[in-house]
């Protein structure tokens, strides 16, 4: 699924040289570039018409690129149509946000995550605290001294941190790694391997899973060893159970 932007954000493949151009994505994807509430709106309908669960934007633009990392791209306005629109067809929002001031915005309009978040301050982290909004940091993408700032801003102000990567530029095969940079990032051991399974199922709503409990799904990845230690935790794998079956 594409990820909706304003016009000339990250998600508007469009180039001085060869104009609109979809070779990064599956040309049968709605398009995903809007401008104004109405437009929000419309984009929203557009990928839950093509089947999306979330809507995926991007407030800022991206350090991949090179540009624009601190732009507010959406007005709030947009912003909140967005939300409110994707609310209305029960989805969630999660914001490709680099710059303070734009992850500041998405979690004010009720956005329900901030992937990246690479350059927060306090008044962004208390945004996000005031709006029960999740913090995604993806520092195996990035994990600048800035990042792993944030990401302590956001744990001592108390924001909730679930573990993603940033595919494709981390695929999720690298998630282990994920796991010991929070770690080693303030999180800790135990902080990381939370963030990786019951506050990533608590921020993608998936009340039967995340934890092991009694009528909970059993996934679970059986360690070698008894100690908490997130590094090198490839080595570790014994076992794999996917609901409740094993598959190695």
């Amino acid at each position: 699924m594409r990820q909706v932007c304003t016009t000339g954000g990250i998600g508007d493949h469009w180039t001085p040289a060869t104009g609109p151009y979809n070779g990064y994505a599956d040309p049968s994807m709605p398009d995903p570039v809007f401008d104004g509430p109405d437009g929000a709106r419309a984009a929203v309908r557009r990928m839950v018409r093509a089947g999306a669960d979330w809507i995926k934007a991007t407030v800022t633009g991206s350090i991949v690129a090179g540009t624009g990392v601190h732009d507010v791209q959406f007005t709030p306005s947009e912003m909140q149509a967005l939300v409110s629109e994707a609310a209305s067809r029960q989805r969630h929002v999660m914001v490709h946000a680099h710059g303070a001031r734009g992850a500041e915005l998405a979690a004010r309009c009720g956005a329900r995550s901030i992937e990246h978040g690479v350059y927060l301050d306090e008044a962004a982290v208390a945004a996000m605290v005031e709006n029960g909004t999740y913090y995604v940091p993806t520092l195996s993408a990035h994990g600048s001294p800035e990042h792993r700032h944030s990401v302590q801003l956001a744990l001592a102000a108390g924001v909730p941190i679930a573990m993603g990567t940033d595919n494709p530029v981390t695929p999720h095969s690298q998630a282990l790694d994920e796991i010991s940079a929070l770690a080693h990032a303030g999180l800790g051991a135990v902080g990381a391997l939370r963030a990786a399974t019951l506050n990533a199922a608590q921020l993608l709503q998936f009340s039967d899973r995340g934890e092991i409990a009694v009528g909970k799904r059993a996934d679970l990845v059986l360690l070698d060893g008894d100690d908490l230690a997130v590094d090198n935790l490839a080595t570790r794998i014994k076992a794999v159970w996917h609901n409740g079956k094993r598959f190695r």
